[in-house]
């Protein structure tokens, strides 16, 4: 059998007059590629570098950067006052990763200034604690938030990226606003404590110590805590499931048996749901496939195929051999429906990353540090979430003219005069 080549990085590449302002070799897989511009990896192919090199993410990075440093470029001929606006917006930035309290600026200020008196730019530093919270709630959050809303904006239909495709999950926090719709710990609905179902060998061991008057408050101490365990049990369902939506009920439909044998509905329903996915006037496009997908016989031809060979199919292989049947015209039957069964498929996860973010949020806004508003704790998250996407976080940031032209802006200390006696203001 022949073994399969693996093309490896190339130092030469950087040569090249096409890549090298942006090209380097990667420090997370030694036979991979990074983009600088674009902080990504790319396949150590000459194809791939080109076809990466034709996006539009990688021609938007493009713009202004020269590949060795933005500093050197941007603000090559730069004033004293913006080299000291560039101070202010690093030192917060630190602040910001780090999760310091920005109080501490009222004397790391001072500091500065005090301890470097031979530098123009130290003397001119003044960046105290209104300051810096502004800094980093309409500097940073603002500028790092643009950035990642023009990642998940729809691009042009004549760009070669598809829009992007994404889902939410969410979580809970420290709060002191926390409102509850339904009560489960509510005694009023409680079963006796004799009536809980624990199963046959439980209630057979009860039964047999039932006589033992020893045994009758232990007992009863048991059923207490298993009612307990069951209450818990409930809140923690209510808290993930969606008891009171009937989504997921709708969302049945993608069963490739209910889309084939199941009985005829519509899906007018769940699209009203999705006017971002699926226009208005395309609603009843979507709804007609589906209907015409039961009557289909290459369709159910699918489901009888995978049945004769003993092998499941999976709602995403089945809805992908239904986005590639064709009409005469050779155009895809189906193309809208799938479509958007794609996109009801992309459920959140809860991985490492996301419950990395809860944690955040949570160190951020703690018991101690409870009177954050909502924009506050999202622009710090947007700014160190943008912090995390750099090569060597806060002690390599460059903040670039955008952020220099926030500082000068009349919007700056919005959001923050409200927020100058709490805690972290």
């Amino acid at each position: 059998m022949k073994l399969k080549y693996t093309q490896g990085y190339r130092g030469e590449w950087e040569q090249d007059p096409s890549f090298k302002s942006w090209l380097c070799k990667s420090k997370v897989n030694t036979t991979s590629a990074h983009c600088k511009a674009c902080n990504c990896e790319v396949l150590s192919r000459v194809a791939s570098l080109k076809e990466h090199m034709a996006t539009s993410k990688h021609i938007k990075n493009m713009k202004g950067y020269s590949g060795i440093s933005q500093i050197d470029t941007i603000f090559k001929t730069s004033t004293i006052s913006e080299e000291v606006k560039k101070a202010e917006i690093s030192i917060v930035a630190a602040l910001v990763e780090h999760n310091i309290a920005f109080r501490v600026m009222d004397h790391v200020s001072e500091v500065i200034s005090r301890a470097f008196h031979d530098s123009k730019i130290a003397k001119r530093f003044s960046c105290r604690r209104t300051k810096s919270a502004a800094i980093a709630y309409n500097v940073l959050g603002n500028n790092f938030e643009e950035k990642m809303l023009a990642e998940l904006r729809p691009r042009p239909e004549n760009e070669t990226e598809r829009s992007p495709v994404f889902s939410l999950i969410i979580d809970e926090s420290t709060d002191v606003s926390t409102t509850k719709s339904i009560d489960p710990s509510s005694r009023m609905h409680f079963l006796p404590i004799q009536n809980m179902y624990l199963g046959t060998n439980v209630a057979m061991t009860l039964e047999s110590l039932k006589d033992d008057v020893r045994m009758r408050s232990k007992i009863e101490e048991f059923l207490n805590r298993c009612q307990s365990f069951l209450i818990e049990l409930s809140n923690q369902f209510l808290q993930r499931l969606p008891v009171q939506d009937n989504f997921l009920q709708d969302l049945s439909f993608i069963d490739p048996q209910k889309a084939v044998y199941g009985e005829f509905r519509t899906l007018i329903g769940i699209l009203k749901r999705f006017p971002n996915i699926v226009a208005t006037d395309n609603m009843q496009i979507v709804d007609n496939e589906y209907r015409e997908l039961k009557l289909d016989v290459s369709v159910s031809n699918l489901l009888s195929t995978s049945s004769s060979t003993s092998e499941t199919f999976m709602v995403d292989k089945f809805w992908s051999e239904v986005s590639q049947i064709c009409d005469a015209n050779s155009k895809p039957k189906y193309g809208n429906l799938s479509r958007f069964v794609k996109q009801m498929t992309m459920l959140p996860l809860s991985n490492a990353k996301v419950e990395r973010i809860f944690s955040d949020i949570n160190r951020i806004k703690n018991q101690d540090r409870n009177r954050f508003n909502n924009k506050n704790v999202a622009a710090i998250m947007h700014g160190k979430e943008g912090l995390r996407q750099l090569e060597g976080g806060c002690s390599r940031f460059n903040p670039d003219r955008s952020m220099i032209k926030l500082m000068d802006s009349k919007q700056l200390y919005d959001n923050v005069t409200q927020q100058k006696n709490d805690e972290e203001s």
